[in-house]
C-alpha cells in the first residue's frame, strides 16, 4: 500500500490508462475536418460529384468554398482518423492485457467490440446517413486484431504486405480507368452523373420518407461495395497507427522530434502541390 491507501500495483495502471489529450484533440480535429468535407453529401447523395452540381453562374464565395475544402480538408482528414484507430487499438488492448493477463481473452474481447463496431455501422449507414465509416472500420479491423500482442516483425511485415495490395489496386484502377477515358463518351458520362446528381438532391431535400429510406439503403449499398477497394488503404493505416504506439511516435514525441520534423519537411514538399492539383480538378468538375 502506497501513503494514500492504494495499492501499489493499481496506481500505474489506472494513470497509464487514463485518455490521452493529445491523441482525443487530433480524433477530435479529424472528425470536424470530415464533416467538412462530408457535408455535401447530405443533400446530393453518394455520387461521384463529389461538391454536388457548381453552376456556370456561381459566385465566388461557392467556388472558394469548394477550392478551399478540397485544398485543406478532403482526402485529409479520414487518413488521420483511421491512423489514430490504430494507435487506440494498441494502447487499449495493451491496457487489456494487464487486465486479463491473456492476449487470447484480449483479442476475443476485441473481436465482440467489432462486431458490436459493425452492428452499429449498418445501422447507421441505413438508418441515418449512407456516408458511414464505421462498417468499414469494423470490417478492417477484424484483419489487424490478431496483432494485439505480436511481435514488431510481424506488424511491419503485415504493413508492407497491405500496402502492397493497396498499391496494386492503385495501380488496377488506373489501368482500368484509361480506356474509359480514351473510348468512352465522357460528355454523355458526365451528364449521366448531374443527372443522378440531381435526382439525388430532389430526393434528399424534398422526397417522402420511403423515397429517402430506399435511396439511402441504395447508396449505403454501393458505398460498401466500393469500400472493398479502400479496405487495404485503411488498414495500412491501422498498421501504421499501431506501430505509431509500439515505437513510441505518437506517445512521446519529443524523443522522436527530428523524424517527425522530417515528415512534417516530406508532407510539406508531395502534399501542397498535389493539394493545389486536386483543388483545381474539384473546382472544374
Amino acid at each position: 500500500m502506497n501513503p494514500d491507501g492504494v495499492h501499489a500495483g493499481v496506481e500505474p495502471i489506472r494513470r497509464q490508462s487514463q485518455r490521452s489529450d493529445r491523441i482525443d484533440a487530433l480524433r477530435g480535429l479529424a472528425v470536424f475536418g470530415i464533416l467538412l468535407v462530408n457535408i455535401w453529401s447530405f443533400m446530393w447523395g453518394f455520387e461521384s460529384l463529389r461538391y454536388g452540381v457548381l453552376p456556370v453562374t456561381a459566385s465566388l464565395a461557392d467556388r472558394a468554398a469548394v477550392f478551399m475544402t478540397a485544398l485543406v480538408a478532403e482526402q485529409k482528414f479520414y487518413p488521420i482518423f483511421a491512423f489514430l484507430f490504430g494507435a487506440g487499438f494498441a494502447l487499449h488492448t495493451r491496457s487489456l492485457k494487464r487486465l486479463l493477463g491473456d492476449w487470447i481473452k484480449v483479442r476475443a474481447l476485441y473481436r465482440r467490440r467489432l462486431w458490436w463496431l459493425l452492428g452499429c455501422g449498418v445501422l447507421h449507414g441505413t438508418l441515418i446517413w449512407f456516408g458511414d465509416i464505421l462498417s468499414l472500420y469494423g470490417i478492417a479491423g477484424f484483419f489487424i486484431v490478431g496483432f494485439a500482442g505480436a511481435r514488431l516483425r510481424t506488424v511491419r511485415v503485415a504493413l508492407l504486405c497491405w500496402a502492397a495490395v493497396w498499391i496494386a489496386l492503385v495501380i488496377f484502377n488506373l489501368f482500368a480507368a484509361l480506356p474509359l477515358s480514351a473510348d468512352g463518351d465522357l460528355a454523355g458520362i458526365a451528364t449521366a452523373m448531374v443527372k443522378d446528381a440531381e435526382t439525388a438532391r430532389a430526393i434528399y431535400t424534398s422526397g417522402s420518407f420511403a423515397d429517402i429510406a430506399v435511396t439511402r439503403i441504395t447508396d449505403y449499398v454501393e458505398l460498401m461495395v466500393q469500400s472493398v477497394f479502400l479496405l487495404p488503404h485503411v488498414v495500412v493505416l491501422f498498421l501504421l497507427g499501431i506501430l505509431s504506439v509500439r515505437l513510441g511516435w505518437l506517445t512521446r514525441p519529443r524523443r522522436h522530434a527530428a523524424g517527425w520534423r522530417r515528415v512534417r519537411g516530406a508532407g510539406f514538399a508531395l502534399g501542397i502541390p498535389f493539394s493545389l492539383l486536386w483543388a483545381g480538378v474539384a473546382l472544374a468538375e
